[in-house]
């Protein structure tokens, strides 16, 4: 025999008897979400974008003062290689031409942004999302070191001193050289610049 249910009971049973009915978020909540996660991506690019631009403006800077060194460097190797100076002036001249490497050198280690070496072999790369697709912006700004025995370094100024005519010589092709691939990089960096300034102006109008 079925036992009889009283109406609490009937109601309960009920209750219980109901499929569980999944409420699906309205198109006005979808289109918020959305819109929030694009502000989000928005965001976060042009804070990318910044981060990127600040860098590159850090290293053309630090290069304008590698270029200036470099050109001191010549003078001083144009006046040993031309064999008119005396020996105490190439013993001179070759000391001032080892302090020109030893900040060279320096600057290559310590010159920083945001606690990363802007001097590096390894590329940085800069996201740039609307949230539904994105676009990566590389750079490669090189090693900064004048040692001879670097041969990835951006100056590499070998390991001729200014103590004699012929030794000046040699120096002077590696200082030439030097900056030429100088000048090549900062303007590699400069199109990058306005190709992440360009970015970030089109970010700035959809924020």
């Amino acid at each position: 025999r079925i036992a009889a249910v009283s109406a609490p009971q009937r109601l309960s049973a009920a209750n219980r008897a109901q499929p569980t009915v999944l409420v699906q978020p309205s198109s006005g909540q979808r289109i918020a979400d959305e819109l929030h996660s694009t502000a989000t991506a928005l965001q976060q690019s042009t804070q990318n974008a910044l981060t990127g631009v600040g860098r590159l403006q850090v290293a053309d800077s630090i290069l304008n003062e590698v270029t200036r060194l470099l050109d001191d460097a010549v003078v001083l190797a144009t006046e040993v290689a031309t064999g008119t100076v005396t020996a105490d002036q190439r013993t001179e001249f070759d000391a001032l031409f080892t302090a020109i490497k030893e900040q060279i050198n320096h600057i290559g280690t310590h010159t920083t942004f945001d606690g990363a070496p802007v001097f590096s072999s390894t590329p940085f790369s800069v996201s740039i999302s609307d949230g539904t697709a994105a676009t990566q912006i590389a750079a490669t700004i090189g090693e900064l070191s004048s040692s001879g025995d670097d041969s990835d370094s951006l100056v590499n100024l070998g390991t001729s001193g200014l103590t004699t005519t012929a030794d000046a010589v040699s120096a002077l092709t590696s200082i030439n050289t030097a900056i030429g691939r100088v000048a090549a990089l900062q303007g590699t960096l400069e199109a990058t610049f306005h190709e992440l300034s360009g970015a970030l102006k089109v970010v700035y109008n959809r924020v």
